[in-house]
């Protein structure tokens, strides 16, 4: 074989691998589709801020994920968005919302790492450990995809 093929069969090998490998959730997700979320879920948020958020919510977007598997809520097994807003004066809040809440703002939602759950009462009460449980983290497949989406 000559160099110039051995060399694409070690491209397309080492692409294959890279395709292959579990490899980071944000790199997994970085291929996401950045979308505005509907009307009635960016409502549905905006009803759950806390006092000292309100009004301070700012552009956001929305990455449909994965639906979640396991011990997740019936709703998460449907269909997950993962939906991140800038929130000035506190940073990039992010939120998991099943797929009726997405559709309608009615549904589950839950705030989902630091920020969205200090400017949010939507879902707070649920420990770290039960979302962990459920498969739902800062570590989830489409939480950073969203925040990208946000930044861009």
């Amino acid at each position: 074989m000559s160099r110039r093929a051995l060399s694409t069969l070690a491209a397309g090998l080492a692409l294959a691998a890279a395709l292959a490998s579990p490899g980071q959730p944000s790199q997994l997700a970085s291929d996401a589709k950045c979308l505005k979320p509907r009307t009635a879920l960016v409502k549905a948020i905006k009803s759950g801020l806390r006092a000292k958020a309100r009004g301070k919510l700012r552009k956001a977007r929305a990455v449909k994920a994965r639906p979640l598997t396991g011990f997740a809520p019936r709703g998460f097994k449907k269909g997950t968005y993962f939906v991140s807003a800038k929130m000035l004066g506190f940073g990039i809040a992010t939120w998991a919302a099943d797929r009726p809440a997405y559709n309608t703002g009615g549904g589950l939602i839950i705030s989902v790492g630091r920020v969205a759950r200090r400017v949010s009462t939507l879902g707070v009460d649920i420990p770290r450990s039960t979302l962990e449980a459920w498969g739902l983290t800062t570590h989830t497949r489409g939480y950073a995809a969203s925040r990208r989406c946000v930044r861009k």
